[in-house]
């Protein structure tokens, strides 16, 4: 079946380069694009400058079957800065394992993950990175809040202001990076799911769930505004990617929803968005709230600059946690998964707002199983080839309406 699907990933037209910034979807319902999460440059490049262990061609075969639009990319701060007196290791070695699951594949880093995407690029493809930044180093992040969770990791408090400049240098040094490999970066994204506290604490000034998340937000404002900055100076262009909002974080003490962080941000950092961004994943047997819609209404709502914006779904995914971090392993449970996915897809796909849909992630996390192919490189699930189908539309053939089964 997976080869079928593979050979079957040539159908289409010529793909070429945008020249300048990407044009936006033209108006109408359109099939929202396809993009991915990966962040292992031998599944990336069209053809690993090293050996990588068995498995790796075959997976990176099956990833670009799926002809991703967009490939996002997380820039992990806390992990490439972890002393102030050093920049940034951009290209810190990587065992290219799965948490330490084989098969692993070193590489270099985020250089070799750039340079994968433009090598991509340079062999025809219309992939564009998206850059999506989180986690202060110790050294950067802020004392205890009066309000958070339990053991709550130091890289997921709010940068002090102090710190922002390195900020700044770290957004500065990537750009820099991708240049040099070729690669021009459209797409950023400030920091990963403010509204959640395993990204953003505290969020909250006080442990009230009805006290507006003046915290959070207030931080949020200050990278937005610290990347910006670094945007603005930069000659070529840049399209800010706001929010990456948690879906799944509901007003709480620790956390905050979607609607309230909309309301709670400052109104030029609301009117900067490029694009506005959120996560939601299936969940089964019933299915959740839309998210997109209720970021939709917030933005109307909120302030006129922000009337009908434009979504992305930066991660999305179906799984079911199993122990030892195996997902849907039985034909039941990858049955439901796919139904569930497809659902919301048709939900997305009718929302003309909706412009593009991220499956997180290809190869799957243990810590997070929801990927589209086991860590072992060795079979992948259902989804994936719900994916598949449901992105040929924009590959010259298909019908929308042909995934919903996960037949």
């Amino acid at each position: 079946m997976l080869a079928l699907a593979v050979a079957a990933s040539g159908c289409g037209g010529q793909h070429h380069r945008p020249s300048g910034l990407p044009t936006p979807p033209p108006s109408g319902r359109v099939t929202p694009a396809f993009g991915i999460t990966e962040g292992n440059a031998h599944l990336i490049a069209p053809g690993s400058a090293d050996p990588a262990p068995s498995g790796f061609a075959w997976a990176r075969a099956a990833l670009w079957s799926l002809h991703p639009r967009y490939l996002r990319v997380d820039v992990d701060w806390s992990k490439l800065q972890p002393r102030p007196d050093q920049p940034p290791g951009l290209d810190t070695p990587q065992d290219g394992c799965a948490r330490g699951r084989p098969p692993c594949a070193p590489y270099r880093g985020l250089r070799d993950v750039l340079a994968a995407i433009a090598a991509r690029q340079r062999a025809g493809s219309p992939v564009e990175p998206v850059l999506n930044f989180y986690g202060a180093p110790a050294w950067a992040a802020s004392a205890p809040g009066s309000c958070e969770p339990p053991a709550t990791p130091r890289a997921a408090r709010a940068p002090r202001p102090q710190a922002l400049p390195a900020y700044a240098a770290l957004v500065s040094d990537v750009l820099a990076l991708a240049r040099s490999v070729g690669l021009q970066v459209y797409y950023l994204s400030p920091w990963n799911e403010p509204n959640s506290p395993l990204f953003l604490s505290p969020q909250r000034d006080v442990c009230d769930a009805g006290a507006p998340p003046a915290r959070s937000a207030a931080a949020y404002a200050a990278l937005v505004r610290t990347m910006r900055g670094v945007l603005r100076s930069d000659p070529q262009p840049h399209v800010l990617v706001l929010g990456e909002l948690a879906g799944g974080a509901g007003a709480g003490p620790y956390s905050s929803a979607i609607p309230e962080f909309v309301f709670a941000l400052p109104d030029d950092v609301v009117c900067s968005a490029g694009v506005w961004s959120m996560h939601a994943y299936a969940r089964y047997p019933r299915p959740g709230a839309d998210q997109a819609a209720l970021l939709e209404r917030a933005l109307d709502r909120r302030a006129r600059c922000a009337r009908g914006a434009s979504i992305w779904v930066t991660e999305t995914g179906a799984g079911a946690p199993r122990p030892g971090g195996a997902r849907q392993s039985t034909p039941v449970e990858q049955h439901a998964a796919c139904q569930a996915q497809g659902a919301m897809l048709d939900r997305w796909d009718r929302d003309p707002r909706v412009k593009a849909i991220f499956q997180y992630s290809f190869r799957q996390d243990p810590a997070f199983p929801v990927g589209l192919i086991g860590p072992a490189l060795k079979r992948p699930f259902w989804t994936f080839f719900l994916w598949k189908v449901w992105n040929w539309p924009a590959y010259g053939g298909g019908d929308p309406r042909l995934w919903a089964g996960c037949a």
